[in-house]
């Protein structure tokens, strides 16, 4: 069955989009409640900025493909947009800075999403690998709006890394770039199952099924 799996992959090779029949979160506004609010463990994410400015919750718990995926969500509030992002490292994601140790060579991306874009909102799935402290390979996903896709669909989309990295980064964002009156509330992005794809294997992420999650109290 796996080998079956992973020969469907590959011949998908490096783009496949299909419906998938789970429904995804047709409402998915969270906002902080009784000061406990969750994190995926493995992964830091912009709720504690969030909270702390516009007391709002931006990255939640979500029904995913089987048990829990995660929500990125986006506000406007006091004429600000409110970015919403997890990622694997503290540091910042594009210039390389941390990340977790990794050494595999991979061709792809494959995972499971649903979204609702509204205007020019733009989701982003980032891989950064690095060798050393230095930078070897960038891939930038992009997911424009305007579009819905309210039920999960899986995605695969190809890597380009020509040596074995030691370290990778990955960082998901959602971020509205319409300037006031025209920005709206209400994009969304949620993920589930994400890992890479080697050769001739799948490699998982920590908790990249977002099945774990840590309970945080605001203080």
């Amino acid at each position: 069955m796996k080998k079956t799996v992973l020969i469907i992959l590959f011949g998908m090779q490096l783009l496949t989009i299909q419906l998938f029949g789970q429904e995804g979160m047709s409402s998915p506004n969270e906002s902080w409640n009784n000061g406990n609010y969750g994190e995926p463990d493995k992964w830091y994410s912009s709720n504690t900025a969030t909270l702390n400015k516009y007391n709002l919750i931006s990255v939640a718990e979500v029904p995913g493909i089987t048990g829990s995926g995660v929500l990125l969500q986006t506000y406007i509030k006091d004429h600000d947009t409110i970015k919403a992002f997890i990622s694997n490292t503290k540091g910042n994601a594009m210039k390389g800075q941390g990340g977790i140790p990794f050494s595999e060579k991979v061709v792809g991306m494959h995972g499971y999403y649903s979204y609702n874009l509204i205007e020019d909102d733009t989701a982003r799935l980032l891989i950064v690998f690095k060798k050393k402290d230095t930078i070897v390979s960038t891939t930038n996903f992009k997911i424009k709006g305007n579009g819905k896709q309210p039920t999960y669909i899986p995605f695969t989309f190809p890597i380009s890394l020509n040596i074995v990295p030691d370290t990778v980064i990955i960082e998901t964002s959602l971020q509205s770039f319409l300037s006031s009156p025209d920005r709206k509330d209400g994009s969304y992005l949620e993920l589930d199952s994400l890992y890479f794809i080697g050769i001739g294997k799948m490699i998982p992420l920590p908790n990249g099924n977002f099945e774990n999650w840590v309970l945080h109290r605001r203080n």
